[in-house]
């Protein structure tokens, strides 16, 4: 017979678009950060009006010459010195010791070396994300069944592809920024359900604490004692080291340093790069009101109460990444952020849209959509040079700022009317052997053949169906969470 060409499955389109927008994006934005990467001695931040920060300025002073100061037997946190040796960087913030220690190889390197080796370090990050949040994504959307290696392909892709035309991760990357590292990985620490992926993942985040201590409240909201103890203990341990050899012996002459440090940070901050803040405190300061110095640790303890109720909450109603989007929503306005760190709501974004979708209830999704709608337009055109143009210098930043509050205000709201509506898309339990053996074991009853009903948040294995002669009732099963 003769060999006929057989027209390619949907499937196969999305994933070979999927591909082709992933890899173009990943080589352009490599291209990129390479052949716009500034020298070792580049001045910054630049003190031209209207001129921008060079590519990977943020790496070099930030991980690249703080960590070869280091091994040079000084002390980055030492800010008088560090400025006057290195009068051409940008001063070097408070990140935690450990910082220095997970970073110090790229110290040992030359410039070039370094750089290439950030570049690369960035391509991996964005796309092991990426690709974890798309297919999980697509796996939230076919649940109970399992979707095929080519959506799983397609899915992941495009997941690669958006987080790339996301303007916060495409900045952070283009500065050289660890955010890069330390936002992206949020979600996969606080989603993964291996306790041995999670703790490091973690551990990582804290190196900025602004990042990591609301990592560390959603997992006590999630009830993840042991991980969020032990991600705790390993960055404060070699935190801990980390201080000692930069101390020398004289651990409170040091820490004094280090305090000195944080408040020097604090007010070049406060100044320079108030037109880059998106939380409330920076908001507040960039439209010139008068703030007090009470203000920023109660909005950051009033920050801290809300993402661990609204998120232990969320999780208890088999939401669980909903509760994790609402929480690092909560933590970008409630604690020093630059519009780069948005880049952690990229993946709950997807997830939550994922979930609410398949397991939440009819209203709920419409007051939901459109919160979900303002956090995604704030994550991707943040710092966007179109809109600049249209609406001024400055003015992306005071539009992220307002979507943020309005996204999260209508996700509150919606995912609070879940209660009081009865309309859930309820999945019938499958019959099919190849379909229960993908189904997540993470079911829960809404309403059984007796008539009962329950709507208990405990995670428990579905029933196995039994075989009686004649028609039974069938028992109805929510996806809870993949």
């Amino acid at each position: 017979m003769p060999n006929v060409l057989r027209r390619p499955s949907p499937g196969a389109l999305v994933a070979l678009l999927g591909i082709t927008m992933a890899s173009s994006l990943t080589i352009f934005y490599a291209a990129k950060l390479w052949t716009e990467r500034i020298t070792a001695i580049t001045p910054a931040p630049c003190r031209t009006p209207g001129c921008l920060d060079g590519t990977l300025v943020d790496f070099r002073d930030t991980v690249w010459l703080p960590t070869r100061w280091l091994l040079s037997g000084n002390d980055p946190y030492n800010t008088a010195l560090y400025s006057a040796h290195f009068p051409y960087a940008q001063d070097y913030p408070t990140y935690a010791p450990a910082h220095l220690a997970l970073w110090m190889p790229f110290g040992r390197l030359p410039w070039e070396a370094a750089a290439a080796a950030d570049v690369v370090l960035n391509i991996v990050v964005v796309a092991a994300v990426g690709a974890w949040a798309g297919m999980r994504a697509a796996r939230l959307w076919t649940a109970p069944g399992t979707p095929g290696r080519t959506a799983l392909v397609g899915a992941g892709s495009l997941g690669v592809a958006l987080v790339w035309l996301a303007r916060t991760a495409a900045d952070g990357a283009s500065h050289g920024q660890p955010s890069v590292v330390y936002a992206l990985l949020a979600a996969p620490a606080l989603l993964s359900r291996s306790p041995w992926v999670a703790t490091p993942l973690a551990a990582v985040t804290c190196l900025k604490p602004q990042i990591g201590i609301f990592v560390v409240v959603l997992l006590l909201a999630q009830r993840r004692w042991r991980v969020a103890g032990s991600a705790v203990l390993l960055a404060g341990g070699v935190s801990t080291v980390t201080a000692l050899f930069l101390a020398d012996g004289r651990l409170g002459a040091w820490l004094e340093t280090l305090l000195s440090n944080a408040s020097s940070a604090e007010a070049i901050r406060t100044v320079d790069y108030l037109d880059e803040r998106v939380d409330l405190t920076g908001a507040l300061l960039d439209a010139g009101l008068p703030v007090p110095g009470w203000t920023s640790p109660v909005v950051l303890l009033a920050g801290l109460s809300a993402a661990y109720l609204l998120a232990r909450r969320l999780d208890r109603r088999l939401l669980p990444h909903t509760a994790v989007l609402i929480g690092l929503s909560i933590g970008l306005m409630a604690f020093y952020h630059i519009s780069y760190d948005a880049m952690w709501m990229l993946a709950p974004i997807a997830l939550a849209a994922a979930e609410l979708w398949r397991s939440g209830a009819r209203r709920a999704r419409a007051w939901s959509a459109p919160g979900l709608v303002a956090l995604a337009v704030a994550c991707w055109a943040s710092r966007w040079h179109p809109l600049e143009l249209l609406f001024g210098d400055g003015s992306t930043i005071w539009i992220m700022r307002a979507l943020v509050v309005v996204g999260v205000a209508l996700l509150v709201a919606g995912t609070w009317r879940l209660d009081g509506d009865p309309s859930s898309r309820l999945l019938p339990w499958p019959s099919s052997p190849l379909v229960r053996r993908s189904t997540p074991d993470c079911y829960v009853p809404i309403s059984r053949p007796d008539g009962g009903h329950s709507m208990s948040s405990t995670r428990r294995d579905p029933p196995t169906p039994t075989s009686s002669p004649g028609p039974q009732p069938e028992a109805r099963w929510r996806a809870a969470s993949c």
